[in-house]
């Protein structure tokens, strides 16, 4: 899960730095990011989103 707190002006979630730098290419992560529903209103940056069926 990530967080809605802002990393040089950008919230966690949305931070191609944290999720694409670090996250995946450093560290290697291949799985799923999410938040939870809460998600602030506020929250103007765009973000990819995978919709899958769980069974």
């Amino acid at each position: 899960m990530c967080a809605y707190n802002a990393v040089n002006g950008v919230p966690a979630c949305a931070s191609d730095l944290l999720m694409g730098k670090y996250l995946r290419r450093d560290w290697g992560f291949k799985g799923f990011v999410v938040s939870d529903c809460g998600q602030p209103p506020t929250s103007t940056v765009k973000t990819r989103c995978v919709t899958r069926r769980i069974r």
